[in-house]
């Protein structure tokens, strides 16, 4: 039986916020920056963005710390954050385009290229990090940062809003409002010519589990989608996000996640208010609940 983590924090950001009370058996929220739409889990922290701006929380002893332009971070207005798993450094992403990178030891590598010198719209739509590579959806295609090297591998111009894109077998693919495209890593995919159209449907955001490509089609249901492009159902809708972690797919909405630990195995979690993004550390699952802030349950 999932039992909930029961915590108090004080947290002062111009007013401060405390933490209510709630019976075990229940989600707990642990705090508010506002308004928390995504979390991630590194070094023993869990990172929440929240209204543009980054905080942490560490389980152990319940610090939360900030960080902005006037402690590490290189830029406000963040849009995305994910931790590559296995260096343990968390990628920022800010509207800008300007990336930072959060190394385990707190220190942070700033990465101006893709902002300063892309003389495309470089809006990122969406994150997902695979073998340690960073892969940015964009308005114009996708961009790969080799995280560890803090380098961009790669740049495609598909000529096309990419709402998500990841790599799987070799084979990258990218979710566009043309429908879904792909192409082998081992043909030069700076040449158009070279990406096919795998299906026709709108996916908006892709994710991979026990070596199949997961997507969310814009219908809010989710796909397994086969080599050949052929969509099989695996959870009708209505979902709202899909992502995986070092060992388990999430499909969730507002109010119910699923969390699968194998293709026919899975927990429903159900929280009584929003979850906007959900991960987990392995023993503890953590959402960000909007204005609801941060919540743990184990």
């Amino acid at each position: 039986m999932l039992r909930t983590i029961i915590l108090t924090m004080t947290f002062l950001l111009g007013t401060l916020l405390t933490a209510a009370q709630t019976a075990v058996g229940s989600w707990r929220s642990h705090l508010a920056y506002h308004n928390a739409t995504q979390c991630a889990v590194a070094g023993g922290k869990v990172y929440v963005l929240s209204d543009g701006s980054l905080y942490s929380y560490n389980p152990d002893d319940e610090f939360v710390e900030t960080y902005d332009k006037t402690t590490i971070l290189s830029d406000q207005g963040i849009r995305h954050i994910a931790v590559d798993d296995a260096s343990g450094i968390l990628v920022i992403v800010y509207n800008n385009a300007n990336i930072d990178l959060l190394h385990p030891d707190g220190s942070v590598t700033n990465i101006t290229d893709f902002a300063n010198k892309s003389t495309l719209d470089p809006t990122v739509n969406d994150l997902r990090i695979v073998d340690g590579n960073a892969y940015l959806a964009t308005n114009f295609g996708l961009t790969i940062l080799n995280i560890e090297r803090g380098e961009f591998v790669n740049t495609y111009q598909l000529n096309k809003t990419t709402h998500s894109s990841l790599q799987l077998g070799g084979i990258i693919y990218a979710a566009t409002t043309d429908g879904l495209y792909c192409g082998n890593t081992t043909d030069n995919l700076l040449d158009g010519t070279n990406w096919q159209q795998l299906a026709r449907e709108t996916y908006t955001q892709l994710a991979s589990f026990d070596g199949q490509l997961i997507a969310l089609q814009a219908d809010k249901s989710v796909y397994r989608i086969a080599p050949d492009g052929q969509a099989t159902l695996q959870r009708k809708g209505p979902f709202s996000f899909v992502h995986n972690t070092r060992d388990n797919l999430l499909i969730g909405n507002h109010t119910n996640v699923l969390v699968y630990d194998a293709p026919d195995k899975f927990t429903l979690l159900t929280l009584d208010g929003t979850i906007a993004h959900l991960t987990t550390d392995g023993t503890t699952y953590w959402a960000a609940r909007g204005a609801k802030g941060l919540a743990g349950y184990r």
